[in-house]
């Protein structure tokens, strides 16, 4: 693992009791408060934090977003942060639970994340089924084909009961001053 003299670390650890839908499969994002030190950032997970699913959507909404076939999780793209989280954290991301067999921390958003990335949303408007499917419909072809084909004909209807969501998930994160921490369970 290589970090940059200047990052800090990013130390999440779970309350003793883990949050809900922890141990379901898919991916999940759980808006956490953490404390900033010199050197640091502690991040406790707790049972009650407020959480969203995406279930086993997640990568089809990678997709959308980002209009690419195969988003990468390693390129820094702020249309791919929802999902994948910001990579530049990547490498700065201690976990001290001990059972990681279930699952895998895959991406961490701070509050200027969590911004650029609610602009970002925001200014889509995915918060109305009309402009989601503007956008989708604003796709490359080829990304297109691929949804169609990972959701059937039921592509806008799939994403749109996730995005809407999804959105005010980060709008209520930045109310709160919070942070997420993007978990995979297999």
């Amino acid at each position: 693992m290589h970090v940059s003299l200047k990052a800090k670390l990013i130390d999440i650890k779970f309350n003793e009791e883990k949050p809900s839908f922890f141990g379901d499969t898919g991916l999940h994002l759980y808006s956490v408060n953490a404390r900033h030190d010199a050197e640091n950032i502690i991040v406790e997970i707790l049972a009650d934090a407020k959480a969203f699913d995406l279930y086993k959507i997640y990568q089809e909404l990678a997709i959308f977003l980002s209009d690419k076939v195969n988003p990468l999780t390693s390129e820094k793209d702020i249309r791919t942060f929802a999902i994948f989280g910001n990579p530049e954290h990547s490498s700065a991301i201690v976990n001290r639970d001990d059972d990681l067999e279930d699952y895998q921390i895959v991406g961490y958003l701070d509050r200027n994340d969590l911004i650029n990335l609610a602009g970002f949303l925001n200014s889509i408007g995915f918060d109305n089924q009309d402009n989601a499917q503007e956008y989708f419909d604003s796709l490359r072809e080829e990304v297109r084909e691929e949804l169609e084909i990972l959701l059937d004909d039921s592509v806008m209807e799939e994403l749109y009961l996730y995005l809407e969501p999804m959105l005010a998930f980060y709008n209520e994160c930045i109310l709160a001053n919070n942070e997420v921490v993007i978990i995979v369970n297999s």
